[in-house]
This record gives structure tokens, C-alpha cells and sequence, in this order.
């Protein structure tokens, strides 16, 4: 076998060996039914009220970004200059609205209000 067609074959294998990956691995990237808006919590990483927020937004397939202010100081900063000096965590943002917390969250949600502004 020539070096042409050895690198041909490893090529084929390779290509569908990512195929298979990217097979495999796709339906976790690619949910059906996930809200797709700008959701932000700013968290730690031992609070139980972000956990709970969190688990609120994983239950409707609302995709989100976590940024840890126990670990970054920039982010703290951040946050309590975009939730008007709010230092309680979770602050949740959405469509770069301020919502609040983790109690405010779920105020939304029971009052029939939060999907509507996930849909924005």
C-alpha cells in the first residue's frame, strides 16, 4: 500500500469517525425545545438558591450563562453594578433585563410571566 492511499484510508476513517462522534454527541448540544435567549446568573458555587434557579430554568430547556463571583472578582463587580448594588446571589438576568433572584424567578413562573419573557 502506498503512502497516497494509507493516508486516503486514514482520512476516510478519521472523517467518519468524527462523523460518528458528532452523532453521538449532537443531541446533547441541540435539545429540541430549548428557549433560546440571553439568560445570566451570577452564582457561587455552594448557594442552594442558585442551584434552585437553575434547576427551574434546566426544567423549561432554557440554555444560560453562569458566571461564579466567588471566583471572579471582575464578575462581582459586574454584577453589582448591573443589579444596582444587589450583593445576593443568584441575580438573574434575561434579554438583559435585571429579574432579580432566585425567589423573583419563581415569582415569574407562578404568576404565568416567566415564559413569555423567555420568548422575547
Amino acid at each position: 500500500m502506498g503512502s497516497s492511499t494509507r493516508f486516503t484510508v486514514i482520512s476516510v476513517i478519521i472523517a467518519v469517525l468524527i462523523g460518528v462522534i458528532a452523532y453521538k454527541v449532537e443531541p446533547y448540544f441541540s435539545k429540541k425545545g430549548v428557549t433560546v435567549s440571553n439568560v445570566i446568573i451570577y452564582s457561587t458555587a455552594t448557594c442552594p438558591y442558585c442551584v434552585k434557579a437553575k434547576q427551574l430554568l434546566t426544567s423549561k430547556n432554557v440554555q444560560f450563562t453562569e458566571y461564579f463571583v466567588d471566583k471572579d472578582l471582575e464578575k462581582r463587580e459586574e454584577m453589582l453594578k448591573l443589579s444596582g448594588g444587589r450583593r445576593t446571589v443568584p441575580q438573574i438576568f434575561i434579554n438583559d433585563k435585571h429579574i432579580g433572584g432566585c425567589d423573583d424567578l419563581y415569582q415569574l413562573e407562578s404568576d404565568k410571566k416567566l415564559d413569555d419573557l423567555l420568548k422575547k
